[in-house]
């Protein structure tokens, strides 16, 4: 199959997947402004260390597993079933990361694959398996691997039932795409903040780290940020237990205790454990 026509069959794939899983008026977006300055502490750590320090994408997918533990209904997904469309609840926090593959003639083309078991991962372990993901391809990615030969082998018509059916299926669903959401970083690409829906019932998306006034002690001060915001299915929930969800991302984002807790290397030697975290400026 020659690339220009494998392209068109992608693009029809994808196209009937947006068109049958994305709902844009079932939800609603939050947005907050996110002082990085502890993430940064501890990355700069790692940097003196000489050790590889883990991505922000892998703080962020660590907060919200922390955040689905501690409010555990927002992970569910609304299914169709007869005669009534039913909520499923997850049994585990996956996290679902969108990845972006170039491929020359489909640049629409990107693809979603899955961590396990999220919240019982260390920072350090998401950012490895977040690196495999970037560095994803036919040969060495099951996913990737699965959607391609789909595509290469059926015809359009059964390729796109086939890629839909997790959407119908919740052990499909859990296998594929994860569990209650999806997490996606435009920021190296110099965007400051997304607002989208995702196929999934809560997206997860994060801009630009750049540095922004921030009031700390009635003072305005210059401190790394970025913007972060959830899409989030309104079927699964109020706009209160929602905005506490939300707040409890951000919470999780900024606290040193937290964070530190949750990485493998002990960067921070028992004298300063219990110093104050300044901003980077």
């Amino acid at each position: 199959m020659n690339q220009e026509k494998l392209n068109q069959k992608i693009f029809q794939v994808l196209s009937y997947i947006i068109k049958r899983e994305l709902h844009p008026k079932n939800t609603v977006t939050f947005f907050r402004e996110i002082d990085c300055s502890v993430i940064e502490n501890i990355r700069l750590q790692y940097s003196l260390r000489k050790k590889k320090k883990p991505s922000y994408t892998a703080f962020v997918v660590k907060a919200v597993s922390q955040a689905i533990a501690e409010h555990p209904f927002v992970n569910a997904r609304v299914f169709p079933g007869f005669p009534y469309s039913r909520l499923v609840k997850f049994p585990e926090i996956n996290a679902a990361i969108a990845c972006e593959k170039d491929i020359p003639g489909a640049e629409f083309m990107a693809f979603i694959d899955v961590i396990k078991k999220t919240d019982d991962k260390s920072i350090d372990a998401i950012h490895r398996e977040l690196l495999g993901l970037a560095n994803a391809n036919i040969e060495n990615n099951a996913q990737l691997k699965s959607f391609m030969q789909i595509i290469k082998n059926c015809p359009v018509f059964l390729a796109r039932q086939i890629c839909t059916l997790p959407s119908l299926i919740p052990s499909l669903w859990m296998k594929y795409r994860g569990a209650g959401f999806v997490v996606s970083s435009p920021s190296k690409y110099g965007v400051d903040g997304v607002s989208a829906t995702w196929t999934h019932p809560l997206g997860v998306s994060f801009g630009l780290v750049q540095k922004k006034p921030v009031v700390r002690n009635n003072k305005i001060e210059s401190a790394l940020c970025f913007s972060l915001t959830l899409n989030w299915d309104r079927r699964i929930m109020a706009g209160a237990p929602a905005a506490r969800f939300f707040n409890s991302i951000a919470t999780n984002l900024m606290n040193h205790e937290f964070l530190i807790s949750q990485l493998e290397e002990d960067i921070f030697t028992k004298e300063k454990s219990d110093d104050k975290i300044m901003a980077i400026a």
